[in-house]
């Protein structure tokens, strides 16, 4: 049960910050070391309230140092499209490796 409030605890506070206009960037860093929710969970989290795959990449990227490997199978996850996370992946690396393929 407390696992279940504290989920709730991150996303209530990411979209208060969101109607605030933080950056997907400033919520998954504050996801991150307020809450210690992990990149997936920051996936999760930022795609429930809107941001796209690529906010979403930018994110990951910059608070986790995530290769774009990594990156694609949490948004696969998180349930963004392969063309969603293609184009993302594609925009923030500037190409994007065979593992694409197998997504």
């Amino acid at each position: 049960a407390l696992q279940s409030v504290y989920q709730q605890t991150a996303n209530q506070v990411a979209s208060i910050l969101q109607s605030l206009n933080y950056s997907a960037n400033t919520i998954a860093s504050t996801l991150s070391s307020v809450f210690g929710q992990t990149a997936q969970d920051v996936a999760n989290i930022l795609q429930s309230i809107g941001y796209t795959a690529s906010q979403v990449t930018s994110a990951l990227s910059n608070v986790f140092g995530l290769a774009q490997q990594t990156i694609g199978n949490i948004l696969n996850a998180a349930g963004y499209t392969a063309s969603e996370i293609g184009s993302a992946i594609q925009g923030f690396f500037g190409s994007i490796g065979s593992w694409f393929n197998n997504l």
